[in-house]
């Protein structure tokens, strides 16, 4: 999926939009026209960049990968889940939570149960079903079959309102500790792979982001659904919104091990 990022070097008269290609990886080495180099690294949930990547290869009429990637963003949702709780319920380390927990998440099949557990234990409710929309899934994975354009969007709204549902039952609880822990992991391992070049945070405003991961998207740019973002893809590439000032990546490192 090409995404569009600020250069903060080039002058405000100057300022252009660069294309760069991204997947679900958060960190990409650029280069602007002018040659000012910095490592981009996008503020978005790895499951978001996923299921966005999905909405643009159902756009490019390739619907097999779309709900290869949507069905895998939402297990993904699922695996990081419990580490929410937890870390909400006592703070640590992510990477220590996340070793702690990983048999419980090391396969979809468990990371699913333990979600949906919690999710009826948080909002007393009874625990939420897969609905048969899941067989297009295996269908498009293990019999290659290609899924119609309606299969692959009908699969693609599942997942969003899935995950709008399950994000919404956990998002109060202290969310925002979450999400400083989460990105002081996401530097640090920006750090071990590019040293200390420095950083250029930038994101956008995604359909599944907008439920909860960064906080005030939804009141601020109002609530990106599935057939805007179709629509925004069919035009061009996605491109950024926010910006945080260029920083060396190792200081915010250094931070997290005190």
């Amino acid at each position: 999926m090409e995404f569009r990022y600020h250069c903060l070097w080039c002058p405000p008269s100057e300022l252009v939009l660069h294309p760069v290609f991204i997947g679900a990886d958060r960190a990409y080495p650029v280069r602007c026209a002018q040659g000012h180099q910095a490592v981009l690294l996008l503020g978005n949930a790895p499951y978001s960049l996923l299921f966005e990547r999905g909405l643009s290869r159902l756009v490019a009429g390739d619907t097999r990968d779309a709900v290869l990637d949507a069905y895998t963003s939402f297990e993904m949702f699922c695996a990081e889940y419990p580490i929410r709780l937890r870390h909400a319920a006592a703070p640590a380390a992510l990477a220590t939570i996340r070793h702690d927990f990983r048999e419980v998440t090391k396969t979809s099949d468990r990371a699913l149960a333990v979600a949906y557990a919690s999710y009826g234990m948080i909002t007393h409710r009874a625990v939420r079903s897969l609905p048969k929309l899941t067989e297009i899934r295996n269908r498009a994975t293990h019999g290659g079959v290609r899924p119609s354009y309606e299969e692959a969007l009908k699969l693609c709204r599942w997942v969003s309102s899935e995950l709008e549902a399950l994000n919404e039952a956990i998002s109060p609880l202290q969310h925002g500790a979450y999400l400083a822990a989460e990105r002081l992991d996401r530097l640090a391992e920006c750090s071990e792979r590019f040293g200390a070049a420095p950083v250029v945070e930038q994101s956008f405003n995604s359909v599944l982001d907008a439920y909860g991961w960064l906080p005030g998207l939804t009141g601020v740019f109002g609530r990106t659904s599935i057939d805007d973002q179709l629509e925004a893809l069919k035009r061009g590439p996605v491109e950024s919104f926010w910006v945080q000032p260029v920083m060396p990546i190792k200081i915010m490192a250094v931070e997290k091990s005190l």
